[in-house]
């Protein structure tokens, strides 16, 4: 209440001698006043104006927050309302990183009325030009001069000048002295150097190379030193995920980001129709939630014109034999890679993974994977292999995600109708070996009996036309028996007679 009370006043005497002034530090920050008379549904608009007389974004918030798309780039990551105090009026600005280039008369439109203040920055120029860089990227830092003949180049650091970063003279690089944490990252553009271009190539940023640079160039006639600001951006991007059968969950993020409120978020269906858009490090899209789609998240960073993409397509089957295919491109760099692998019940387990000069498999899926290097597939049919199967492939600036939902656990019915048809099966088999058997018995008795015949009926003629022996005719003429006597002896009653 105390500030706000003061602004009023500061802003009445104001009134009296024109537009109010203010005056920052270089590098630091200021506060632009602006106040107003309290209300529902809040409107404000911090613009400035070019040379062109057109109409610059520098803030805009309505509808509870913060709306930053058509904020001018110079203001990315600068700008800040006092929004805990918006309730009560104040709808001041505050500038962080002040830059000579920011003095101007900037506006403040809010409740149907507009405030206009001048800044200006005091302060010693240390630098003429900032660039921003990504981590892990390359950038130039910009130096021009005049062409001419006998041109020498030093670039270090401003705050000491013996930690050398380039140097060029006698119509080569001279690099024996060259800073160990620079070595074989910097280059001049040599083909360039007769047009008047001395900047400075610096590759794979690190967060140690944020400084102010020094550029000396001379030639025969003058020469001149330039210091320019580089400003190394930190932005490491991801696509996550929680998933089951029901419910897809995906969620998008950058970390480290350096400087803040510097990323927006944007998020397409497989019809590249926008679904949403934050203005945050981390968004998730919770209408994503259907099975068989493909969505899109595009990650930007305003400083470094920037942008990182992240691509999820799903694919489910409930039974059946699948197969799990991973591709890796051919045209990938060294950084770029590609993995196989199963997540299930909140674990992973890899499959296979390849690189630029290499594909490993794990020994579990060895003789399940067939394929070579750049495309192989892994075949999938039992309850086991039931899971997210993930094929993760990367570069440097996206990640695709393509996910194959395996659910080969099988229901009741089917395994009734599994039940049916092994027993199906048995009965078959049981019913064509009983039948196979009574046809080889048949078929035996059949040949053994027509062999026998044949073999008694010879053994009757070979007995019937063979001579008696001598046995046998002494056998012939044995005397009867008793029995035999008395059935040829004549009847009692026939001697009678």
């Amino acid at each position: 209440m105390k500030y706000l009370f003061l602004s009023q006043i500061y802003m009445i005497l104001s009134c009296v001698r024109g537009t109010p002034e203010v005056i920052g530090k270089l590098n630091g920050f200021i506060n632009l006043p602006c106040t107003f008379s309290a209300e529902e549904d809040v409107v404000i608009h911090w613009t400035i104006k070019n040379k062109e007389s057109e109409r610059v974004h520098v803030h805009s918030y309505y509808e509870g927050s913060d709306r930053l798309e058509n904020q001018d780039q110079r203001y990315k990551g600068r700008t800040s309302l006092f929004l805990d105090q918006i309730r009560n009026g104040n709808a001041s600005l505050q500038l962080k990183n002040l830059q000579k280039s920011d003095e101007n008369v900037y506006t403040c439109y809010v409740s149907a009325k507009e405030t206009t203040t001048l800044l200006k920055v005091e302060g010693v120029i240390l630098f003429t030009v900032a660039v921003w860089g990504e981590q892990c990227k390359n950038v130039t830092i910009p130096c021009s001069f005049n062409p001419g003949k006998g041109v020498v180049i030093h670039w270090t650091i401003a705050s000491n000048q013996s930690q050398i970063v380039h140097r060029y003279f006698d119509g080569q690089d001279k690099l024996n002295a060259q800073d160990e944490s620079y070595k074989g990252r910097t280059s001049l553009f040599l083909s360039e150097l007769t047009n008047g271009n001395a900047s400075l190539q610096l590759k794979d940023l690190q967060e140690g190379d944020e400084n102010i640079y020094s550029c000396y160039v001379g030639t025969e006639t003058e020469s001149k030193e330039d210091k320019v600001k580089l400003n190394v951006a930190d932005f490491r991007h991801s696509i996550e995920y929680a998933l089951d059968h029901d419910r897809l969950s995906l969620k998008c993020h950058a970390s480290h980001v350096y400087p803040s409120d510097t990323v927006t978020i944007e998020w397409y269906d497989v019809n590249i129709n926008k679904i949403h858009q934050d203005f945050k490090t981390s968004s998730s899209c919770t209408s994503c939630n259907v099975k068989n789609k493909s969505y899109k998240c595009i990650l930007r960073h305003s400083l470094v014109q920037s942008t990182w993409t992240g691509m999820w397509e799903t694919k489910a089957y409930e039974q059946g034999r699948v197969a799990c295919t991973c591709n890796f491109c051919k045209t990938a760099n060294a950084k770029s890679s590609v993995r196989l692998y199963l997540r299930k019940n909140g674990t992973e387990v890899p499959v296979a993974s390849e690189n630029s000069s290499s594909l490993l498999i794990s020994d579990t899926y060895l003789v399940r994977v067939q394929g070579k290097r750049g495309e192989y597939s892994l075949f999938l049919n039992t309850a086991d292999d039931s899971g997210d199967y993930m094929c993760e492939s990367r570069t440097s600036d996206r990640i695709i995600i393509a996910v194959t939902a395996i659910n080969n656990t099988p229901t009741k019915e089917t395994q009734r109708e599994e039940k049916r048809e092994r027993w199906s099966i048995g009965l078959s088999f049981v019913v064509l070996c009983f039948c196979m058997a009574l046809f080889v018995y048949f078929s035996y008795c059949k040949t053994n009996k027509d062999k026998g015949c044949i073999q008694n009926k010879d053994d009757k003629e070979e007995n019937s036309s063979a001579p008696m022996k001598d046995d046998d005719k002494e056998s012939s003429r044995v005397p009867l028996k008793d029995d035999e006597e008395s059935s040829d002896a004549p009847m009692k009653g026939d001697d009678s007679k």
